[in-house]
């Protein structure tokens, strides 16, 4: 699985900037996300990929924004926020340009009750998850 999702990070920055990325997957029934994959070129290890975070925890990121939005964002991490309607931008250097695509059915990610963000990363759906992926590039 590992060397899968870094392939992917691999393909999609064949195609855009991806040298940060990140795969999450949201778990409605337990409200949590997991980063199955993470890769941050200034802000190593955020999260651990094998752990669980509360949803909770991550009220005020861009990722959990994303999942609970279930549409594509793009632009400064602040203008991004205000779109998906979040006071804060979460962890981390604050990106100066965010990509972030939910991966989902016709349904969309929010609406199924699951989601997932990749900083450009994608997961496959099952029942109660919803990935979605993200990409950006960070202030200086």
């Amino acid at each position: 699985m590992a060397d899968m999702l870094r392939r992917i990070h691999l393909m999609v920055g064949e195609l855009i900037y991806a040298r940060n990325f990140y795969i999450a997957l949201y778990d409605g029934e337990r409200d949590s996300v997991r980063f199955i994959y993470f890769a941050d070129a200034k802000d190593v290890n955020i999260y651990e990929t094998d752990r669980e975070v509360p949803a909770a925890d991550l009220r005020d990121s861009l990722t959990l924004g994303l999942i609970r939005h279930g549409k594509p964002v793009r632009g400064p991490a602040r203008d991004v926020a205000r779109a998906l309607g979040i006071s804060g931008i979460g962890l981390g250097t604050p990106a100066l340009d965010f990509l972030g695509v939910p991966i989902s059915g016709d349904s969309g990610c929010a609406r199924r009750g699951g989601g997932a963000d990749l900083r450009t990363r994608r997961a496959i759906t099952a029942p109660r998850t919803a990935p979605c992926w993200a990409t950006w590039r960070s202030t200086s």
